[in-house]
């Protein structure tokens, strides 16, 4: 595990550890837990998770991919994470934007609030990054999109997608 510091999370997330760690100390269990992920949400038939290691590591040594994870306490095994690009946004450059490039809990730990809580701590670590707007990208095959109007996120537009090659 990660030897960083804690990040704050509600006073009742109890059990749980959620922290900023480096995604080359995660591949083992982030591959695993991606491939369970994408089965969930994958809208390509035929298609699997195929983490492209290089670039997040990339990305994360430029400073611009950030990994916010989750961990259960007792085991110390990884049980969510929330990873984000920043950038400033090149139609207003004075802006810091985060998008969220994937959020997952594990199945067997969803009950509670550890979705949201995951989320609040993230949006409080990006705040601290200087982070003026956060966008959350949400799929049709496993929409959480009540949990983000919960939490005031509101929705500002609708993403097509259509498989032209092979």
């Amino acid at each position: 595990m990660f030897a960083g510091k804690a990040l704050r999370a509600h006073p009742d997330a109890m059990g749980v550890t959620f922290q900023r760690e480096p995604v080359a100390t995660l591949w083992p269990e982030l591959d695993t837990l991606a491939a369970e992920h994408w089965r969930e949400v994958s809208w390509e038939p035929g298609s699997s998770a195929l983490l492209d290691h290089e670039r997040y590591e990339h990305g994360e040594a430029s400073g611009v991919y950030h990994m916010i994870t989750a961990r259960n306490d007792e085991t110390g095994a990884l049980i969510g994470y929330a990873g984000f690009w920043i950038t400033t946004n090149p139609q207003n450059k004075t802006s810091k934007e985060a998008s969220q490039d994937c959020i997952f809990v594990a199945p067997q730990s969803r009950l509670g609030t550890l979705g949201t809580d995951l989320i609040k701590v993230a949006d409080n670590y990006l705040s601290g990054q200087g982070c003026r707007v956060v966008y959350h990208h949400v799929r049709k095959a496993r929409d959480w999109s009540p949990v983000l109007r919960m939490l005031g996120y509101q929705e500002i537009e609708r993403t097509y997608a259509r498989i032209i090659g092979e």
